[in-house]
């Protein structure tokens, strides 16, 4: 069976149900999406492209490809495949705790995957991170219809 790359159904829902923001950027153009893979220095595997990239700095950054998410965390980068991402949720204790209350200021989701490690993501808030949210919750819905 061959995959059929997914990137354009993921934009769709990006923009259905969010926006680009001043940090958060669609990634339209396969060569833009190599440079900023190549500005990330990620190990980028056969046919991946970039789809949605967070970059507010070099320190914290979010990339999704058609084939993984990708963060910067604390130095390290992490990956995620799509098929592993197993739920993902509103981080509202942390939200709480500093203080954001409006669903319109959060900035962090909470991603599980298949080995049941959560990932904590620091996105751009407003429609930026509802896109990202929706993309997320999408993957991990699918994932386990394909199971």
């Amino acid at each position: 069976m061959v995959k059929r790359d997914k990137s354009s159904v993921l934009k769709s829902i990006f923009r259905r149900n969010g926006e680009e923001g001043e940090y958060t950027k669609i990634i339209d153009d396969i060569d833009l999406s190599k440079e900023y893979i190549d500005k990330l220095s990620v190990p980028i595997k056969q046919n991946e492209i970039g789809v949605v990239l967070y970059y507010p700095g070099s320190a914290n950054w979010v990339l999704l490809t058609n084939k993984r998410l990708l963060y910067q965390d604390n130095s390290v980068i992490k990956t995620i495949n799509h098929s592993d991402i197993e739920k993902v949720s509103l981080a509202l204790d942390i939200e709480y705790k500093t203080g954001v209350k409006n669903k319109n200021e959060f900035t962090r989701l909470l991603l599980m995957d298949k080995e049941e490690q959560i990932h904590l993501l620091t996105l751009e808030k407003g429609k930026p991170f509802q896109g990202f949210y929706q993309v997320l919750h999408f993957l991990s819905t699918r994932s386990k219809h394909l199971n």
